[in-house]
């Protein structure tokens, strides 16, 4: 199992949803945690939004001490490195690594525009890239380490509305199976454990006005039991995927079935339909899962 009192917890998007309550469970048990985000969480003692890479870390609130806050574009390759640098000055060099972050426009295809498209894709997808590149070699020199990647049910489905987010939430399903795929090639890779994570909808502001037609087939998923989920199976050292709710496990099922039958069961979810009443945070806004 991990010993926490021996780790440092990097969370991408933490300054709200679920990153943030990953952040504060761990921080109220003294854990050390660096929160990387664009934005300045609420919680925050004295947080601007405006400070940049160089400047010195906020805390969370006095309870959550282990806690700091780094704001940093995680889709910005040059960021992601300064406020590495700052971060293994701080904490030391991070174990546990959270890959969370996310942005959602919720638009139709051809009302994107290039910038958004653009800003979907770095903050998504390539800011796991960035991360990876930059932490994994200090995990594999110590002999110890976690990954999680946040991807997302609609991964597997697609969704009217969702092209660009979806296609880079797919996108992590490829790239978590690449790197476990080179972790079992590399002769320290064994002791790198690899989680991935696909929710269906939580109730958090980034899909505020998102519906679900049914709330018994397809609820909606409390942060706070997702995050519960991940902080068990990053502690018992494991490797693994989390899906929830139940529907999450075998969505993927879905792809082998006649094309016919997934556009009966597609008009049956409602999942082309439930981003017309959308709102979420103001468009393109960054946010976590």
């Amino acid at each position: 199992e991990v010993r926490l009192e021996d780790e440092v917890v990097l969370i991408t998007g933490g300054a709200g949803g679920l990153g943030r309550l990953l952040a504060e469970a761990w921080g109220r048990r003294g854990v050390s945690v660096a929160v990387l985000d664009i934005k300045a969480s609420e919680g925050l003692n004295g947080a601007k939004a405006g400070v940049d890479a160089n400047s010195e870390p906020d805390r969370y609130a006095e309870e959550d001490s282990g806690v700091r806050w780094y704001r940093c574009d995680v889709g910005d390759w040059e960021e992601v490195q300064i406020v590495a640098q700052k971060v293994a000055k701080d904490l030391g060099p991070p174990t546990i690594l959270i890959n969370n972050a996310a942005i959602v426009n919720g638009k139709p295809l051809l009302s994107l525009s290039t910038p958004e498209i653009d800003q979907n894709f770095r903050v998504n997808l390539i800011s796991h890239f960035h991360t990876l590149r930059t932490f994994l070699p200090s995990m594999l020199a110590q002999k110890r380490g976690t990954i999680v990647t946040v991807s997302s049910v609609l991964a597997h489905l697609g969704s009217a509305s969702l092209s660009d987010y979806t296609a880079a939430k797919a996108g992590l399903l490829a790239l978590h199976a690449s790197l476990a795929a080179e972790l079992a090639q590399h002769p320290d890779g064994d002791n790198i454990k690899t989680i991935l994570v696909t929710p269906g909808q939580l109730s958090t502001d980034m899909f505020a006005g998102v519906q679900t037609p049914s709330r018994f087939l397809g609820p909606v998923i409390e942060p706070a039991t997702l995050a519960g989920r991940i902080i068990e199976t990053v502690e018992r050292g494991h490797g693994a995927v989390i899906a929830e709710p139940l529907y999450a496990r075998w969505i993927q099922w879905i792809a082998v079935l006649p094309v016919g039958v997934q556009k009966v069961v597609r008009g049956w979810s409602g999942v082309d339909d439930a981003m017309r009443e959308f709102r979420g945070r103001a468009r393109g806004e960054a946010g976590m899962n």
